[in-house]
């Protein structure tokens, strides 16, 4: 075989070789790539964590919000049903003091028509009868027919007839010459006082009064 050939057939087996195995030092380096590589992912995972933390600071925000407007309809609802309380609270009220004032008036003016009999007759004991059957009714703390000097006639209490009544309800009451109405103090409560005139309408003469 001629030089030639033996050079050409060198270089196709040169060609047609397998590859090398590659020294320690290659495979060391290539081991040392895959360990950092590996060592890197941690690292990656570490900085997802802002991004979580972000995502549950939202969520409480969110959470708050809710907190807050649920709060704030809470507090809405409280307002309205107090203040509807209130309004009907001061409704009832007001018509509980229309009805006691309604009484006494109608009262006042029974005691009156009897009381101006008993004053020009002097006679006593209709007077006294009537103003009996007006204290058996609920709620009526007093009864009185006074003369035109503001004398006691006749009084629920017994003690108190012909005596002079000297208070501030009394001399309002022994002044008015129309129908009158106050609030007068009474033990440990406040009562209604309507004081009904007895007058003599053809002489336009008052005889006394009626509470």
């Amino acid at each position: 075989m001629s030089d030639d050939a033996k050079t050409e057939q060198g270089t196709i087996s040169q060609e047609t070789a397998p590859a090398c195995t590659p020294p320690k030092e290659e495979r060391r380096a290539a081991r040392g790539k895959k360990s950092s590589s590996m060592k890197s992912q941690p690292v990656k995972a570490a900085g997802m964590q802002p991004a979580n933390t972000g995502s549950v600071l939202r969520l409480l925000s969110s959470i708050k919000v809710r907190y807050k407007i649920a709060g704030t309809l809470l507090l809405i609802m409280t307002m309205t049903v107090a203040t509807l309380g209130i309004v009907t609270f001061h409704r009832q009220n007001e018509m509980l003091r229309n009805e006691i004032m309604s009484r006494a008036i109608t009262m006042a003016h029974e005691l009156a028509a009897v009381g101006k009999e008993g004053l020009l007759t002097k006679q006593e004991l209709p007077v006294v009868s009537t103003i009996e059957d007006i204290m058996k009714r609920d709620n009526v703390v007093y009864a009185m027919i006074l003369d035109d000097e503001g004398r006691v006639f006749a009084h629920s209490d017994f003690s108190k007839k012909g005596g002079m009544l000297n208070g501030t309800a009394d001399v309002a009451a022994a002044k008015a010459r129309a129908l009158y109405i106050q609030e007068v103090p009474w033990t440990t409560e406040t009562v209604m006082d309507a004081t009904m005139p007895i007058m003599l309408q053809t002489k336009a003469l008052k005889l006394g009064s009626a509470r």
